[in-house]
């Protein structure tokens, strides 16, 4: 058996927006494909992706600079582009491109494409580096990810690009509104210790 993630009908529902019953029915009529597990049927990560994109979300592709480096940002959007031109298979893709921040200020498109997420509007997100989406442990974010059940694709997986550190007190403001519901106390203990100047509770 694969080391893929494969989920039980109720959780791939949440991951899709629809009802355990809707899940149940598509298996029936073979419109998604499962794995038997025990007694349960399971269904596959890339079945939850596969099934977004057949109802119409798209890929992400996500880049972000410091301000002191701007003029990478154009050659990041052309590089994910290549990707996606190359790699989508004819699936849509959107560009979600900004200049980094600091901490008095936010990332729009980061936002923007985190409500897309929540919204069942993505199902991939593509970035050259994964320090471009948070600085450092990227766990809050693959904790978002997970719950919606989008593929996080990296096409610079052993490499980083280093961000301004103010970057991660910004990303404080993006993140808390999608974790507050699903997210244990420790997680948030945790992004506060990974914050420059906080200490956990």
């Amino acid at each position: 058996m694969s080391n893929e993630n494969h989920f039980r009908t109720a959780v791939a529902a949440r991951k899709l927006a629809v009802s355990a019953s809707t899940i149940r029915t598509w298996i029936a009529q073979h419109r998604i494909e499962f794995l038997v597990v025990g007694k349960e049927k399971r269904i596959p990560q890339a079945e939850i992706v596969r099934t977004k994109l057949e109802r119409g979300a798209k890929i992400a592709l996500y880049a972000c600079v410091p301000h002191l480096r701007r003029a990478d940002l154009d050659r990041h959007v052309a590089e994910l582009t290549f990707w996606a031109e190359t790699q989508s298979q004819g699936v849509p893709y959107k560009i979600y491109a900004e200049l980094g921040v600091s901490s008095n200020t936010q990332r729009r498109k980061l936002d923007t494409l985190l409500n897309d997420v929540e919204n069942q509007k993505v199902a991939r997100i593509v970035c050259l580096y994964k320090d471009c989406l948070l600085l450092g442990d990227s766990f809050f974010l693959e904790q978002l990810l997970e719950r919606s059940g989008v593929e996080l694709v990296v096409v610079n997986p052993g490499r980083t690009y280093a961000t301004h550190a103010e970057v991660a007190a910004a990303m404080a403001k993006v993140f808390s509104p999608f974790l507050d519901e699903a997210n244990p106390k420790a997680i948030k203990a945790d992004l506060r210790n990974a914050l420059p100047g906080k200490k956990a509770d």
